[in-house]
Protein backbone atom coordinates (compact mmCIF):
# COMPACT_ATOMS: atom_id res chain seq x y z
CA UNK A 1 0.00 0.00 0.00
CA UNK A 2 1.39 3.39 -1.03
CA UNK A 3 1.99 5.78 1.87
CA UNK A 4 0.43 9.27 2.04
CA UNK A 5 3.47 11.19 0.78
CA UNK A 6 3.86 8.93 -2.26
CA UNK A 7 0.09 9.06 -2.78
CA UNK A 8 0.11 12.86 -2.88
CA UNK A 9 2.83 12.85 -5.52
CA UNK A 10 0.98 10.20 -7.51
CA UNK A 11 -2.06 12.47 -7.70
CA UNK A 12 0.06 15.16 -9.35
CA UNK A 13 1.37 12.55 -11.79
CA UNK A 14 -2.22 11.70 -12.74
CA UNK A 15 -3.45 15.31 -12.88
CA UNK A 16 -0.48 16.96 -14.60
CA UNK A 17 1.93 14.33 -15.94
CA UNK A 18 3.81 16.82 -18.13
CA UNK A 19 4.29 19.46 -15.40
CA UNK A 20 7.92 20.00 -14.32
CA UNK A 21 8.82 18.12 -11.14
CA UNK A 22 12.61 18.54 -11.08
CA UNK A 23 15.13 20.93 -12.55
CA UNK A 24 18.74 19.76 -12.31
CA UNK A 25 22.00 20.06 -14.21
CA UNK A 26 20.64 17.69 -16.87
CA UNK A 27 17.44 19.66 -17.46
CA UNK A 28 13.76 19.26 -16.61
CA UNK A 29 12.07 16.07 -15.33
CA UNK A 30 8.28 15.92 -15.57
CA UNK A 31 6.07 14.29 -12.95
CA UNK A 32 5.42 11.35 -15.26
CA UNK A 33 9.15 10.90 -15.89
CA UNK A 34 9.95 11.15 -12.18
CA UNK A 35 7.37 8.51 -11.34
CA UNK A 36 8.67 6.22 -14.08
CA UNK A 37 12.23 6.56 -12.76
CA UNK A 38 11.02 5.83 -9.23
CA UNK A 39 9.16 2.73 -10.38
CA UNK A 40 12.35 1.44 -12.00
CA UNK A 41 14.13 1.91 -8.67
CA UNK A 42 11.34 0.04 -6.88
CA UNK A 43 11.62 -2.79 -9.41
CA UNK A 44 15.36 -3.03 -8.76
CA UNK A 45 14.70 -3.41 -5.05
CA UNK A 46 12.10 -6.09 -5.72
CA UNK A 47 14.49 -7.95 -8.02
CA UNK A 48 17.23 -7.59 -5.42
CA UNK A 49 15.11 -9.32 -2.79
CA UNK A 50 14.82 -6.22 -0.58
CA UNK A 51 12.03 -6.66 1.93
CA UNK A 52 9.45 -3.96 2.56
CA UNK A 53 10.26 -1.84 5.64
CA UNK A 54 14.01 -2.23 5.02
CA UNK A 55 16.50 0.61 5.19
CA UNK A 56 18.12 1.42 1.85
CA UNK A 57 21.12 3.69 1.44
CA UNK A 58 21.05 6.35 -1.28
CA UNK A 59 24.62 7.17 -2.25
CA UNK A 60 24.29 9.65 -5.12
CA UNK A 61 24.75 13.09 -3.52
CA UNK A 62 22.84 16.26 -4.38
CA UNK A 63 21.86 15.36 -7.91
CA UNK A 64 18.67 14.79 -9.83
CA UNK A 65 19.13 11.05 -9.33
CA UNK A 66 18.41 11.38 -5.61
CA UNK A 67 14.69 12.31 -5.71
CA UNK A 68 13.79 9.41 -7.98
CA UNK A 69 15.89 7.02 -5.89
CA UNK A 70 14.35 8.17 -2.60
CA UNK A 71 10.83 8.08 -4.05
CA UNK A 72 11.43 4.57 -5.39
CA UNK A 73 12.61 3.43 -1.98
CA UNK A 74 9.41 4.74 -0.37
CA UNK A 75 7.26 3.18 -3.12
CA UNK A 76 8.65 -0.19 -2.04
CA UNK A 77 7.65 0.55 1.57
CA UNK A 78 11.23 1.20 2.69
CA UNK A 79 13.08 4.14 4.24
CA UNK A 80 15.93 5.92 2.48
CA UNK A 81 19.18 6.59 4.32
CA UNK A 82 21.15 9.47 2.73
CA UNK A 83 24.85 8.71 2.23
CA UNK A 84 26.22 11.92 0.74
CA UNK A 85 29.44 11.13 -1.20
CA UNK A 86 30.79 14.50 0.01
CA UNK A 87 30.92 13.06 3.54
CA UNK A 88 34.05 11.18 4.63
CA UNK A 89 34.08 7.46 3.95
CA UNK A 90 34.35 6.67 7.66
CA UNK A 91 31.21 8.66 8.45
CA UNK A 92 29.23 7.07 5.64
CA UNK A 93 30.42 3.60 6.67
CA UNK A 94 29.30 4.21 10.24
CA UNK A 95 25.84 5.33 9.12
CA UNK A 96 25.42 2.34 6.81
CA UNK A 97 26.60 -0.08 9.49
CA UNK A 98 24.62 1.44 12.36
CA UNK A 99 21.42 1.73 10.33
CA UNK A 100 21.74 -1.83 9.10
CA UNK A 101 20.91 -1.01 5.49
CA UNK A 102 19.98 -3.83 3.11
CA UNK A 103 22.20 -2.24 0.49
CA UNK A 104 22.60 1.04 -1.35
CA UNK A 105 21.51 2.75 -4.54
CA UNK A 106 24.59 4.17 -6.26
CA UNK A 107 25.20 6.41 -9.24
CA UNK A 108 24.80 4.63 -12.58
CA UNK A 109 25.16 7.71 -14.77
CA UNK A 110 22.69 10.45 -15.65
CA UNK A 111 19.65 10.08 -13.41
CA UNK A 112 19.97 6.31 -13.19
CA UNK A 113 20.94 4.39 -10.07
CA UNK A 114 21.96 0.81 -9.43
CA UNK A 115 21.18 -1.26 -6.35
CA UNK A 116 24.10 -2.95 -4.61
CA UNK A 117 23.27 -5.40 -1.80
CA UNK A 118 25.03 -4.82 1.49
CA UNK A 119 27.59 -7.24 2.92
CA UNK A 120 25.46 -8.11 5.96
CA UNK A 121 22.52 -9.76 4.24
CA UNK A 122 18.92 -8.64 4.35
CA UNK A 123 19.38 -5.71 6.72
CA UNK A 124 17.17 -4.50 9.56
CA UNK A 125 13.45 -3.77 9.33
CA UNK A 126 11.66 -0.72 10.71
CA UNK A 127 8.48 -0.98 12.83
CA UNK A 128 6.23 1.05 10.52
CA UNK A 129 4.43 0.26 7.24
CA UNK A 130 5.24 3.64 5.64
CA UNK A 131 8.74 4.75 6.66
CA UNK A 132 10.22 7.73 4.83
CA UNK A 133 13.85 8.24 5.88
CA UNK A 134 16.48 7.70 8.55
CA UNK A 135 18.75 10.72 8.99
CA UNK A 136 21.71 10.96 11.38
CA UNK A 137 22.52 13.96 13.55
CA UNK A 138 25.45 14.79 15.81
CA UNK A 139 25.96 12.86 19.06
CA UNK A 140 27.09 13.91 22.54
CA UNK A 141 29.37 10.88 22.92
CA UNK A 142 30.99 11.32 19.54
CA UNK A 143 28.54 8.85 18.00
CA UNK A 144 25.95 10.18 15.50
CA UNK A 145 22.36 9.20 16.24
CA UNK A 146 19.67 8.26 13.75
CA UNK A 147 16.06 9.45 13.68
CA UNK A 148 13.44 7.50 11.74
CA UNK A 149 10.63 9.59 10.23
CA UNK A 150 7.53 8.22 8.52
CA UNK A 151 5.64 9.31 5.42
CA UNK A 152 2.72 10.25 7.65
CA UNK A 153 4.92 12.63 9.63
CA UNK A 154 6.33 14.32 6.52
CA UNK A 155 2.85 14.55 5.00
CA UNK A 156 1.48 16.12 8.22
CA UNK A 157 4.27 18.73 8.26
CA UNK A 158 3.59 19.68 4.65
CA UNK A 159 -0.19 19.58 5.05
CA UNK A 160 0.07 22.01 7.97
CA UNK A 161 2.86 24.30 6.82
CA UNK A 162 2.32 24.59 3.05
CA UNK A 163 -0.96 26.57 3.32
CA UNK A 164 0.90 29.23 5.33
CA UNK A 165 2.81 30.00 2.12
CA UNK A 166 -0.02 29.61 -0.36
CA UNK A 167 2.14 27.43 -2.59
CA UNK A 168 0.95 25.00 -5.22
CA UNK A 169 1.46 23.95 -8.85
CA UNK A 170 3.54 26.56 -10.63
CA UNK A 171 5.72 27.36 -7.59
CA UNK A 172 9.42 26.64 -7.88
CA UNK A 173 11.32 25.56 -4.74
CA UNK A 174 15.08 25.61 -4.29
CA UNK A 175 16.80 22.47 -3.00
CA UNK A 176 19.95 24.05 -1.60
CA UNK A 177 20.93 21.71 1.23
CA UNK A 178 22.57 18.28 1.36
CA UNK A 179 20.10 15.41 1.49
CA UNK A 180 21.91 14.36 4.68
CA UNK A 181 20.51 17.55 6.27
CA UNK A 182 16.79 17.38 6.96
CA UNK A 183 16.11 20.92 5.72
CA UNK A 184 16.18 19.16 2.33
CA UNK A 185 13.04 17.22 3.34
CA UNK A 186 11.10 20.48 3.40
CA UNK A 187 12.64 21.66 0.14
CA UNK A 188 12.25 18.51 -1.96
CA UNK A 189 9.06 16.92 -0.69
CA UNK A 190 7.43 20.30 -0.05
CA UNK A 191 7.74 21.05 -3.76
CA UNK A 192 6.53 17.64 -4.91
CA UNK A 193 3.75 17.39 -2.31
CA UNK A 194 2.22 20.62 -3.62
CA UNK A 195 2.70 19.99 -7.34
CA UNK A 196 5.55 22.44 -7.69
CA UNK A 197 9.02 22.07 -9.17
CA UNK A 198 12.19 21.31 -7.16
CA UNK A 199 15.38 23.01 -8.38
CA UNK A 200 18.51 21.08 -7.40
CA UNK A 201 21.20 23.70 -6.66
CA UNK A 202 24.54 22.35 -7.88
CA UNK A 203 27.64 22.29 -5.66
CA UNK A 204 29.41 25.21 -7.35
CA UNK A 205 26.35 27.46 -6.93
CA UNK A 206 26.18 26.56 -3.22
CA UNK A 207 29.61 28.13 -2.80
CA UNK A 208 29.41 31.17 -5.10
CA UNK A 209 26.85 33.94 -4.61
CA UNK A 210 26.88 35.10 -8.24
CA UNK A 211 26.36 31.56 -9.52
CA UNK A 212 23.63 30.99 -6.95
CA UNK A 213 21.72 34.12 -8.01
CA UNK A 214 22.08 33.13 -11.65
CA UNK A 215 20.77 29.61 -10.93
CA UNK A 216 17.81 30.83 -8.89
CA UNK A 217 16.94 33.58 -11.36
CA UNK A 218 17.12 31.34 -14.44
CA UNK A 219 14.99 28.69 -12.72
CA UNK A 220 12.50 31.38 -11.63
CA UNK A 221 12.55 30.19 -8.02
CA UNK A 222 9.59 31.42 -5.96
CA UNK A 223 10.44 29.80 -2.60
CA UNK A 224 14.05 29.88 -1.39
CA UNK A 225 15.12 28.04 1.77
CA UNK A 226 18.50 28.67 3.41
CA UNK A 227 20.29 28.64 6.73
CA UNK A 228 21.06 32.24 7.80
CA UNK A 229 24.85 31.94 7.57
CA UNK A 230 24.75 30.72 3.97
CA UNK A 231 22.18 33.38 3.16
CA UNK A 232 24.35 36.11 4.64
CA UNK A 233 27.57 35.11 2.89
CA UNK A 234 26.09 34.22 -0.49
CA UNK A 235 23.22 36.65 -1.02
CA UNK A 236 23.29 39.59 1.36
CA UNK A 237 25.66 41.65 -0.76
CA UNK A 238 22.92 41.86 -3.36
CA UNK A 239 19.18 42.35 -3.03
CA UNK A 240 15.92 40.52 -3.56
CA UNK A 241 15.48 42.57 -6.75
CA UNK A 242 17.99 40.18 -8.39
CA UNK A 243 15.36 37.43 -8.06
CA UNK A 244 12.21 38.88 -9.64
CA UNK A 245 10.11 35.71 -9.22
CA UNK A 246 10.90 35.18 -5.54
CA UNK A 247 7.92 35.26 -3.16
CA UNK A 248 9.22 33.53 -0.03
CA UNK A 249 12.52 33.37 1.82
CA UNK A 250 12.47 30.61 4.45
CA UNK A 251 15.27 30.72 7.02
CA UNK A 252 15.96 28.08 9.66
CA UNK A 253 18.58 26.14 11.54
CA UNK A 254 20.22 28.98 13.48
CA UNK A 255 19.81 32.57 14.68
CA UNK A 256 18.46 35.07 12.16
CA UNK A 257 19.77 38.60 11.64
CA UNK A 258 16.37 40.25 11.24
CA UNK A 259 17.49 43.78 10.18
CA UNK A 260 19.94 42.48 7.60
CA UNK A 261 17.36 40.07 6.19
CA UNK A 262 14.79 42.84 5.84
CA UNK A 263 17.40 45.14 4.29
CA UNK A 264 18.03 42.48 1.64
CA UNK A 265 14.33 42.41 0.80
CA UNK A 266 14.20 46.22 0.72
CA UNK A 267 11.12 47.58 -1.03
CA UNK A 268 10.29 44.25 -2.73
CA UNK A 269 6.80 44.06 -1.22
CA UNK A 270 6.20 40.75 -2.98
CA UNK A 271 8.87 38.94 -0.93
CA UNK A 272 8.17 37.69 2.61
CA UNK A 273 10.85 36.36 4.96
CA UNK A 274 9.93 33.62 7.43
CA UNK A 275 11.90 32.14 10.32
CA UNK A 276 11.18 28.48 11.09
CA UNK A 277 12.63 26.69 14.11
CA UNK A 278 12.71 22.93 14.18
CA UNK A 279 14.60 19.71 14.74
CA UNK A 280 15.08 16.39 13.00
CA UNK A 281 13.29 14.74 15.93
CA UNK A 282 10.12 16.74 15.24
CA UNK A 283 10.25 16.40 11.42
CA UNK A 284 12.12 19.50 10.26
CA UNK A 285 9.98 22.55 11.15
CA UNK A 286 8.10 23.21 14.38
CA UNK A 287 7.40 26.96 14.46
CA UNK A 288 6.63 29.77 12.02
CA UNK A 289 7.24 33.53 12.19
CA UNK A 290 6.88 36.13 9.45
CA UNK A 291 9.75 38.59 9.94
CA UNK A 292 8.88 42.27 10.28
CA UNK A 293 10.72 45.30 11.69
CA UNK A 294 9.06 44.41 15.01
CA UNK A 295 10.74 40.98 15.07
CA UNK A 296 13.87 42.22 16.81
CA UNK A 297 15.25 40.05 19.66
CA UNK A 298 13.23 40.45 22.85
CA UNK A 299 16.44 40.27 24.90
CA UNK A 300 20.16 40.02 24.07
CA UNK A 301 21.10 36.69 22.52
CA UNK A 302 17.54 35.61 21.76
CA UNK A 303 15.96 34.80 18.40
CA UNK A 304 12.22 35.16 17.77
CA UNK A 305 10.80 31.89 16.43
CA UNK A 306 7.06 32.62 16.57
CA UNK A 307 4.30 30.12 17.23
CA UNK A 308 4.04 26.33 16.90
CA UNK A 309 2.75 24.83 13.69
CA UNK A 310 -0.80 23.56 14.14
CA UNK A 311 0.12 19.87 14.28
CA UNK A 312 2.52 20.35 17.21
CA UNK A 313 2.28 21.50 20.80
CA UNK A 314 5.26 23.38 22.24
CA UNK A 315 5.79 24.45 25.83
CA UNK A 316 8.55 26.05 27.87
CA UNK A 317 9.14 24.02 31.02
CA UNK A 318 11.23 23.95 34.19
CA UNK A 319 13.35 21.05 35.44
CA UNK A 320 10.26 19.19 36.65
CA UNK A 321 8.55 19.65 33.25
CA UNK A 322 6.10 22.20 34.66
CA UNK A 323 5.10 25.11 32.41
CA UNK A 324 7.08 28.33 32.83
CA UNK A 325 5.17 31.63 32.98
CA UNK A 326 5.76 34.25 30.26
CA UNK A 327 9.23 35.79 30.40
CA UNK A 328 10.77 32.90 32.36
CA UNK A 329 13.47 30.91 30.59
CA UNK A 330 13.07 27.13 30.41
CA UNK A 331 13.51 24.17 28.11
CA UNK A 332 11.47 23.81 24.91
CA UNK A 333 9.49 20.57 24.77
CA UNK A 334 7.51 19.37 21.75
CA UNK A 335 4.67 16.89 21.39
CA UNK A 336 2.43 16.00 18.50
CA UNK A 337 2.06 13.74 15.52
CA UNK A 338 5.34 14.70 13.83
CA UNK A 339 7.57 13.85 16.81
CA UNK A 340 9.71 10.74 16.26
CA UNK A 341 9.44 7.69 18.50
CA UNK A 342 13.07 7.86 19.57
CA UNK A 343 16.63 7.38 18.39
CA UNK A 344 17.51 4.44 16.19
CA UNK A 345 18.93 1.65 18.36
CA UNK A 346 19.71 4.07 21.23
CA UNK A 347 17.32 3.13 24.06
CA UNK A 348 19.35 5.00 26.70
CA UNK A 349 19.29 8.29 24.83
CA UNK A 350 15.67 7.75 23.80
CA UNK A 351 14.63 7.32 27.43
CA UNK A 352 16.38 10.57 28.37
CA UNK A 353 14.93 12.71 25.59
CA UNK A 354 11.59 11.17 24.67
CA UNK A 355 9.51 11.33 27.82
CA UNK A 356 5.88 11.25 28.94
CA UNK A 357 4.41 14.53 30.12
CA UNK A 358 0.92 14.26 31.55
CA UNK A 359 0.57 11.01 29.63
CA UNK A 360 1.57 12.62 26.31
CA UNK A 361 4.76 11.50 24.47
CA UNK A 362 7.04 14.55 24.49
CA UNK A 363 10.48 15.38 23.13
CA UNK A 364 12.87 17.34 25.34
CA UNK A 365 14.80 19.50 22.88
CA UNK A 366 17.55 20.74 25.19
CA UNK A 367 16.93 24.23 23.76
CA UNK A 368 16.37 27.20 26.04
CA UNK A 369 13.51 29.59 25.31
CA UNK A 370 10.83 31.83 26.78
CA UNK A 371 7.42 33.12 25.79
CA UNK A 372 6.72 36.82 25.65
CA UNK A 373 3.50 38.46 26.86
CA UNK A 374 1.90 37.93 23.43
CA UNK A 375 2.67 34.21 23.51
CA UNK A 376 5.46 34.29 20.91
CA UNK A 377 8.43 31.97 21.47
CA UNK A 378 12.01 33.23 21.64
CA UNK A 379 14.98 30.86 21.34
CA UNK A 380 18.00 31.34 23.65
CA UNK A 381 20.42 28.61 22.62
CA UNK A 382 21.24 25.23 24.14
CA UNK A 383 20.93 23.97 27.69
CA UNK A 384 23.80 21.56 27.02
CA UNK A 385 26.92 21.96 24.90
CA UNK A 386 25.20 21.53 21.56
CA UNK A 387 25.58 24.53 19.25
CA UNK A 388 24.27 25.56 15.85
CA UNK A 389 26.90 26.44 13.26
CA UNK A 390 25.94 27.30 9.67
CA UNK A 391 22.52 25.73 10.24
CA UNK A 392 23.77 22.39 11.59
CA UNK A 393 23.18 21.27 15.15
CA UNK A 394 26.62 20.16 16.31
CA UNK A 395 27.81 18.36 19.40
CA UNK A 396 31.39 19.63 19.96
CA UNK A 397 32.08 16.36 21.79
CA UNK A 398 31.76 14.52 18.47
CA UNK A 399 34.66 16.53 17.05
CA UNK A 400 36.72 16.01 20.21
CA UNK A 401 36.06 12.27 20.07
CA UNK A 402 37.28 12.11 16.47
CA UNK A 403 40.41 14.07 17.40
CA UNK A 404 41.28 11.86 20.39
CA UNK A 405 40.95 8.79 18.18
CA UNK A 406 44.28 9.84 16.68
CA UNK A 407 46.99 7.73 18.33
CA UNK A 408 49.15 10.76 19.10
CA UNK A 409 46.41 12.98 20.60
CA UNK A 410 46.30 12.80 24.38
CA UNK A 411 43.27 15.02 24.87
CA UNK A 412 41.01 17.32 22.87
CA UNK A 413 38.26 19.77 23.64
CA UNK A 414 36.13 21.68 21.13
CA UNK A 415 34.58 24.99 22.10
CA UNK A 416 32.47 27.60 20.28
CA UNK A 417 34.06 30.90 19.34
CA UNK A 418 32.54 34.08 17.91
CA UNK A 419 34.68 35.20 14.97
CA UNK A 420 35.41 38.74 13.81
CA UNK A 421 32.29 38.74 11.63
CA UNK A 422 30.14 37.96 14.66
CA UNK A 423 29.38 34.38 13.54
CA UNK A 424 29.75 31.26 15.62
CA UNK A 425 32.67 29.00 14.76
CA UNK A 426 34.33 26.07 16.49
CA UNK A 427 37.89 25.69 17.72
CA UNK A 428 39.41 22.30 18.52
CA UNK A 429 42.11 22.50 21.20
CA UNK A 430 44.34 19.45 21.64
CA UNK A 431 47.40 18.10 23.45
CA UNK A 432 49.74 15.49 21.99
CA UNK A 433 51.18 12.44 23.69
CA UNK A 434 54.87 12.45 24.70
CA UNK A 435 57.12 11.61 21.79
CA UNK A 436 54.43 12.27 19.19
CA UNK A 437 55.65 12.80 15.64
CA UNK A 438 54.32 15.78 13.61
CA UNK A 439 50.92 15.14 12.08
CA UNK A 440 48.05 17.04 10.43
CA UNK A 441 45.02 16.86 12.71
CA UNK A 442 42.83 18.74 10.23
CA UNK A 443 43.49 16.10 7.58
CA UNK A 444 42.75 13.38 10.15
CA UNK A 445 39.40 14.96 11.00
CA UNK A 446 38.61 15.50 7.33
CA UNK A 447 38.81 11.74 6.79
CA UNK A 448 36.30 11.07 9.57
CA UNK A 449 33.88 13.97 9.78
CA UNK A 450 31.61 15.72 7.25
CA UNK A 451 32.62 19.25 6.22
CA UNK A 452 30.20 21.03 8.58
CA UNK A 453 31.91 19.35 11.57
CA UNK A 454 35.45 20.48 10.68
CA UNK A 455 36.40 23.24 13.14
CA UNK A 456 37.49 26.57 11.70
CA UNK A 457 40.61 26.57 13.89
CA UNK A 458 42.73 23.80 15.42
CA UNK A 459 45.12 24.83 18.20
CA UNK A 460 47.81 22.71 19.85
CA UNK A 461 48.63 23.24 23.56
CA UNK A 462 51.40 21.91 25.77
CA UNK A 463 48.91 21.95 28.67
CA UNK A 464 45.30 23.02 29.08
CA UNK A 465 44.47 25.88 31.47
CA UNK A 466 42.51 24.68 34.51
CA UNK A 467 39.96 26.26 36.82
CA UNK A 468 40.51 26.20 40.61
CA UNK A 469 38.27 23.13 40.66
CA UNK A 470 40.68 21.33 38.34
CA UNK A 471 38.43 21.43 35.27
CA UNK A 472 39.55 22.65 31.86
CA UNK A 473 39.05 26.43 31.75
CA UNK A 474 37.04 26.82 28.54
CA UNK A 475 36.83 30.57 28.99
CA UNK A 476 40.60 30.87 29.10
CA UNK A 477 40.92 28.73 25.96
CA UNK A 478 38.53 31.10 24.18
CA UNK A 479 40.44 34.15 25.40
CA UNK A 480 43.71 32.69 24.12
CA UNK A 481 42.18 32.17 20.68
CA UNK A 482 40.87 35.73 20.67
CA UNK A 483 44.31 37.06 21.56
CA UNK A 484 46.01 35.40 18.59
Amino acid sequence: MVGPLCGAIRRHVDDAPDAPALDDALGIVTYAELWSLAEKVRDQLVDGGVRSRSLVGVDVGNRGAFPAAALGVMLHGCAYVPLDPAYPAARRSFIARDAGISGALVDAGGRSVSYRPGPEGAGRLVPHPHPAYLIYTSGTTGTPKGILITQEQVWTLLETASPLFGVGPGDVWSVFHSFNFDFSVWELWGALRTGGSAVIVEADARRDGELLVERLRNARVTLLSMVPTAFKYLLCDGSAAQLPDLRWLVLGGESVDVPRTLDWIGDRSGVTAVNMYGLTESTVHATHLVLTPGSAPARPGSTPIGRPLAHLQIDVVDDSLGSCPPGVVGELVISGSAVANGYWRRPDLTAARFVSRDGVPTYRTGDLAFRDAAGLLHHLGRSDDQVQVRGFRIEPAEISAAATAHPDVADAITVPFTNAAGDLDLVCHYRTRPGAQPFDLRAWLGQRLPPHLIPSRIVEHATFPLTPEGKVDRGELTRRVGAR
